[in-house]
């Protein structure tokens, strides 16, 4: 029998909806594999999270278990509308998961998957705290973080990584990078990720770019297995120029959220998408300053 994979998602209310898109591209498309699906939250009302749970369990037989961490003091972290306190739930995933969980993968809300990750689940994490693709700007990350002393001369993506939580438990990590948040968290521009790759320091394995595709301006040759729509450009917005924004409507359709709408739209958003206007032209008829 194939073992479980377990999966990590944190989210807080506004990524709901994007959780349940990308919990669904990865059932409709990891056929044959098993998974345990953990949601990390600090949610005070649970009742759209709950009808997604219903949904899930109802469409895929998938249980998910929801775990609230809202005693944790996040005081010590950067917060503001980019970075919530849900960006820093997967440093305290060997404190708040279940001692019995040794293992798995964390997925960031904001991805797709399209196709089978039958090959991260088969890497043997053992001698490693951590398996991760390289990001899209090393030099542009080293460099930053090697200003503050260090000597990186890898850098990695947090969005999709799988993560030994057995070694973590065992050496301590959660308070190590705690001690790494309070040395450097005014310097830091990546926050949670910048804290992983500060402490890891080129100490991780490295999977295929496949796997958490980021940053992409254009179609690759193949179809990556996950897109991971990081930074600014999202799917959701009405306004996005991300080469594979389709994938995420196509597996909305599939979940409780179909229909709902792009965020952002308007009158001077229809005209600038679709060409209709230029912004100087826009300007000079006052619909933009």
């Amino acid at each position: 029998m194939t073992r479980p994979l377990n999966v990590f998602f944190s989210i807080d209310e506004n990524y709901i909806q994007h959780f349940t898109v990308a919990v669904t591209s990865l059932l409709e498309n990891s056929q044959g594999l098993l998974f345990k699906i953990f949601v990390i939250h600090n949610l005070k009302n649970t009742a759209k999270l709950n009808n997604t749970s219903q949904f899930l369990k109802q469409k895929y037989r998938v249980d998910l278990n929801l775990i609230g961490i809202g005693h944790i003091d996040f005081s010590r972290f950067t917060t503001n509308q980019h970075y919530t306190c849900a960006t820093y739930f997967r440093l305290f995933l060997a404190d708040i998961l279940p001692k019995d969980i040794d293992d798995g993968l964390i997925l960031d809300a904001d991805l797709v998957i399209t196709g089978s990750i039958k090959e991260l689940h088969d890497i043997n994490i053992a001698n490693h705290y951590i398996y991760a693709a390289s990001e899209a700007f090393v030099d542009h990350n080293t460099m930053r973080l090697n200003k503050l002393g260090l000597n990186l001369n890898k850098y990695f993506n947090a969005g999709v990584l799988l993560v030994n939580l057995k070694k973590w438990r065992e050496d301590n990590l959660t308070q190590k990078f705690l001690k790494v948040a309070d040395e450097y968290m005014d310097r830091l521009e990546w926050y949670d990720q910048d804290i992983l790759n500060v402490y890891f320091a080129n100490n991780w394995g490295e999977f295929d770019k496949k796997y958490n595709a980021v940053h992409l301006q254009n179609e690759l040759p193949e179809m990556p297995v996950i897109i991971h729509y990081a930074s600014v450009s999202k799917p959701w917005y009405y306004v996005d120029t991300h080469p594979y924004n389709s994938q995420y409507w196509k597996y909305l359709a599939l979940t409780p959220f179909k229909g709902t709408g792009s965020l952002g739209f308007s009158v001077k958003n229809f005209l600038l998408k679709n060409g209709r206007l230029t912004k100087r032209k826009m300007r000079k008829a006052g619909i933009i300053k």
